[in-house]
């Protein structure tokens, strides 16, 4: 987004739209300048339904693209099989009561994640500004353990944190926002890890 006003006039643009219906907050994700309508926006309804093995998608053109260009792409949609489960879960995103349950479910998502990140912080973790359902947090490791013992540890237990070493953020974990329940077994475990805050 930095780079916005540097890029080629003729750069192709591609939105990935996988996780906008996830989005916990009504701060703006793009920048200004940006023009939605000029790039291709890809939407995965699966992620956002919670059926992340079925794979359907679809792509919206940008606005002014010739029709050559959009008769190009839908000529190799014949190589993207979508079956019957597919077909009805893109049928289903579009009604209204998807779109209600969506809403509210991010109303709950908003109060488990509001809670979980307070616990955290409460137990010294530092939590990085999220806008979706997931979030990265450094934690306060326990006295005599590193942040792979610890995962271990916490996998031992049934609970599994994404290291983000790969993301280039090495220290940090990637963490989904959960259920009370399950927010209360992962504070649980993590205090008899000895963590302490």
């Amino acid at each position: 987004p930095q780079q916005w006003a540097q890029r080629r006039q003729s750069s192709t643009v591609v939105l990935d739209c996988a996780y906008a219906p996830l989005q916990l907050t009504d701060s703006p994700l793009l920048p200004e300048a940006f023009n939605r309508h000029a790039a291709w926006q890809i939407f995965t309804p699966n992620k956002a339904l919670g059926v992340c093995g079925l794979r359907a998608a679809y792509a919206i053109a940008p606005q002014h693209l010739p029709d050559d260009a959009v008769q190009s792409v839908a000529a190799r949609a014949a190589s993207w099989p979508l079956g019957a489960y597919g077909v009805a879960l893109l049928h289903n995103w579009c009604s209204t009561a998807t779109q209600d349950w969506l809403a509210q479910s991010r109303q709950t998502l908003q109060g488990y994640k509001a809670a979980q990140l307070q616990a955290l912080q409460a137990l010294g973790w530092e939590c990085c500004p999220s806008e979706t359902s997931f979030f990265v947090a450094r934690p306060s490791l326990p006295a005599g353990m590193d942040l792979a013992q610890m995962l271990s540890a916490l996998r031992a237990q049934g609970i599994k944190l994404r290291d983000c070493a790969s993301f280039g953020l090495s220290g940090h974990v990637r963490l989904c926002v959960h259920t009370p329940q399950a927010q209360a077994v992962l504070l649980q475990t993590l205090r008899g890890l000895g963590c302490k805050g």
